[in-house]
């Protein structure tokens, strides 16, 4: 994870450098920085034992994404480990859903079995969004848990505990924003609605 982070700070400094604030929002709307965070994910789970076969999306891979049913509706999945000794089985949704009627390729038991981990990066603007960040590390779990209750659900959420100016990466400069008590309150709330009381 440390070199990742290193790597990511080398990446957003060159290219600060190069393109300023255009190309800043080009990488943070890019899908690099979170397929960077898969595949430390992914090496984790490898050098803590898991077989890499049961890894999807495949380890150096982005796609294809699990697509899992919840009760409300189907989510697509950033890391998952499926089970090694369950097989999956189609079946129809036949609950008050949304998708009453759909098919779920993977069935209830084995989605029940998989490891699912999702994650999510906000790495400029941190005192903004805290209600919507939380809806959905609230709501998206909800989800599938309401269908699949014992599903082990995780999640990879990458913060800046320092922003860059906007001033500067405008003028191709790397510099850091002052933090601000609005900042610090916004990243102290994000990080106790995570953590057990």
């Amino acid at each position: 994870m440390i070199d990742a982070l290193n790597s990511l700070k080398q990446l957003f400094e060159s290219v600060i450098i190069e393109s300023g604030s255009s190309g800043i929002k080009s990488l943070i709307t890019s899908s690099r920085i979170i397929n960077m965070l898969h595949e430390v994910v992914k090496a984790e789970l490898v050098e803590n034992g898991v077989n890499p076969n049961l890894i999807n999306p495949p380890i150096g891979f982005s796609s294809p994404e699990v697509r899992l049913a919840g009760f409300l509706k189907f989510k697509k999945q950033d890391v998952c480990v499926f089970p090694n000794h369950i097989h999956p089985i189609r079946e129809t949704l036949n609950f008050n859903g949304l998708h009453t009627g759909k098919h779920d390729e993977y069935g209830e038991l084995f989605s029940e079995h998989i490891l699912t981990i999702n994650l999510r990066s906000q790495l400029s603007s941190l005192a903004n969004n805290i209600d919507t960040m939380f809806e959905r590390t609230y709501a998206e779990p909800l989800n599938l848990h309401r269908r699949v209750p014992k599903m082990v659900l995780g999640e990879v959420y990458l913060l800046a505990a320092r922003e860059y100016d906007n001033k500067a990466v405008a003028e191709h400069r790397v510099a850091y924003a002052p933090i601000t008590m609005r900042t610090a309150n916004a990243i102290e709330t994000r990080i106790s609605m995570v953590l057990p009381p």
